[in-house]
Formats: structure tokens, sequence, C-alpha cells
């Protein structure tokens, strides 16, 4: 049976679709589930869910949550609940493993292929920490993983000190640590492949271009890095923050300066006019962007 790829995501995103899109194109026989809150605009193929009716557990988190982070208060808080309403949906759909990973991720690989890579593991996760991109071979480690959630919001905060910033890589590092489950690393280079935790970061010294970002080449629409001067396949591509406007050509398999100068002009109005303009303004310039494909 193949594995199901699951996405949490809450609001519409113009790059939403190309993270559910490549999960499709290179997995299409297993089901892609998208546990949402207001997402309006996404594939046929994808099974929908509210995720505000999975709150069996993160009704906790909404009672309970500090904010111990200098990031958005937000953004951070959901980066912690997507993982209790995801071990409240593999229960009542009685899944025994599963594939997650972050809406601004594109795949390019067969995840119940590449499985048997790690079937001696019970999680794989990035750099040890990041749960960005997250195999499940055991559901009781999302069980663990509540379980560490409750009781730092219960007790735990009180030995939090001002040079902490605390995230849901917290929990996963702590989750680590405890040597409870087998955990593996799915930047760890395999049959000359891996999975990229972030294109900002320098995962195995992939070279750059003239832009300071990681230099690819594609190959039949799959994205190859170059590591002491020979190829290595990505497997999956981590775009965070900006980086989200090259997901349309990457899932294309394009990559050329013209890309790269457009790109760079909707970071630019990014950076300089985002934090100007109204939440409202915000909002319509985001379905704007949807509905011309950005």
């Amino acid at each position: 049976m193949n594995l199901p790829i699951i996405f949490v995501h809450k609001g519409d995103s113009f790059y939403l679709k190309y993270a559910l899109e490549s999960a499709k194109k290179f997995n299409p026989d297993s089901r892609i589930i998208l546990l949402g809150d207001g997402v309006t605009v996404y594939p046929d193929f994808v099974e929908y869910y509210d995720l505000n009716k999975l709150n069996k557990y993160s009704k906790f988190l909404d009672k309970n949550y500090i904010h111990l982070n200098v990031s958005n208060p937000e953004i951070e808080m959901f980066c912690i609940k997507r993982w209790l309403v995801l071990l409240d949906f593999v229960e009542k759909q009685k899944m025994k493993k599963l594939f997650t990973c972050d809406s601004d991720i594109l795949l390019f690989q067969d995840v119940t292929i590449d499985s048997k890579n790690y079937s001696k593991k019970d999680v794989v996760i990035m750099d040890g920490t990041n749960g960005c991109l997250t195999l499940l071979n055991k559901i009781k480690v999302l069980e663990y993983y509540k379980k560490i959630v409750f009781d730092f919001y219960k007790k735990g905060f009180k030995k939090f000190t001002k040079n902490d910033r605390i995230s849901d890589m917290n929990f996963w590092k702590q989750l680590n640590d405890s040597k409870k489950f087998k955990v593996g690393e799915a930047t760890k280079i395999i049959d000359n492949a891996f999975y990229d935790s972030g294109f900002l970061s320098q995962n195995y010294y992939l070279g750059k271009n003239d832009y300071g970002i990681k230099k690819l080449v594609f190959k039949n629409e799959i994205p190859f890095g170059e590591i002491k001067d020979s190829l290595v396949r990505l497997k999956a591509i981590h775009l965070q923050g900006p980086m989200k406007f090259y997901m349309k050509y990457y899932l294309q398999g394009k990559n050329n300066l013209l890309i790269d100068l457009r790109v760079n002009s909707l970071i630019w109005f990014r950076d300089n006019f985002s934090g100007k303009i109204s939440d409202n303004l915000r909002n319509k310039i985001k379905k704007s962007m949807i509905k011309l494909g950005f």
C-alpha cells in the first residue's frame, strides 16, 4: 500500500498548489491529503479535511500556549499545533505509516519506494530537529511528541530562559535526545540522492549561483545539485521564505537567469512594500497571485 502524503496548512497561499501538485506528480498512487484551515483553493485530487474539527489534542494548546519566541505568535503556535492535529487525524483514519511535509516543499520522489531505505527507523526528520519533512513508520512517535508538548506547557516552561526560542523544533530535539525511538536523517545522501532541508542553508555544500542561492541543474524536470564536481539528485527542495516564488518554475523543471530576475523582483517588492500595506490589501494581492498563477 502506498504511503499517504499529508499537508497541514492555514489559509489560501499561491504556492500551496505547487506543493500538492509535485506530491501527486511523483506519487500518483498515494492519497494526497490536506488538513486545512480556511483553504478554499486546491486541486481536485486532494482529500480536504477541516483541521478545526481535529481538535481532540490541539484544544489543549489553544488554551495553554505561551509564546516564547521572537517570531510571529500565530505562525509559531500553528507549527506546534499541526502535530496534535495530525495525531488526531491518523487515529481517526487508523493509519500505521505516513509521510508529511511543509507546504513550501516540492517533492521529486516516490516516497513509498524511498521509505524502504528507512524501514529500520521509527521516524525520519531533517537535521535531527526539523519536522518540515517527516516519514512516520510508528504513530507512537506522534503520541510521545504530544506528551512532550503537554508536559512543557503544564510545567516545563518554567525552565525557559531568555536565550531560548521555543518552537516545534525544540520538541523534536527532545524526542530525538530521549533515544526512545530510532530517528533517521532525511538529509543524508543515499544512492546519490537526498532531501533538501532548506534552500537558504548549505546542505552538503551545494554550489551557489550569482544570487547566493543553491545552484540547480534540471534533467528531465528532476533537480540536481553540484557537490565536489559531481551531481547529486534532490528528492525534495524546501523553498522557505521568499524562495517560494521559485516553486512554480522548479515544478516545471525550469531554472534560468530570466527566472532569477523575475523572482528577485518579486522578493524586492515583498521586502519593501509588504509591511506597509493593510491586511485587507495584502489578502487581495494573495488572491490575485493565486488567480494569476504566481
